[in-house]
Formats: structure tokens, sequence, C-alpha cells
């Protein structure tokens, strides 16, 4: 068994890429982005959110879909 790397409160969970992974917020219920620590890069605020590929991300805000950067 392998040690776990990271607490988390996340009820759902995407691959890491670019050194960020999008994670869906226990509490909130929002997505965000953390890093492989498991910090906060990019606060829960997203309903939806997708991987990191060249520097963006599909992210759905106000139900639109947009391109957000690594700073949110």
């Amino acid at each position: 068994q392998g040690d776990r790397a990271v607490k988390f409160n996340f009820i759902q969970a995407r691959d890491f890429s670019e050194d960020k992974a999008a994670v869906k917020d226990g509490k909130s219920q929002l997505w965000g982005y953390i890093d492989p620590k498991g910090k906060w890069t990019v606060p829960p605020r997203f309903e939806e959110a997708f991987s990191f590929s060249n520097g963006k991300a599909v992210v759905k805000f106000n139900n639109r879909f947009a391109y957000c950067n690594h700073d949110g």
C-alpha cells in the first residue's frame, strides 16, 4: 500500500497536467485547481473544470464555457 500524498475533501478529480489538477470541492460543490501538494492554486469557483493544455483549461462559469489560465 502507498502513503496518501494529499489530504483532501474532494468529491471528484481529474489527472494532473502542467502541475495542476482540477478538483471538485466537497463543501462548495465547485471546481478549482490544486498543486501536487494539495494546495489550492485556483480556488473553487467553477461549475466545471478540465485539465490544462498549453497553459489553458476549459472551465464553466456562470453557465458559460471559457478558457482559464494558470492564475485563474
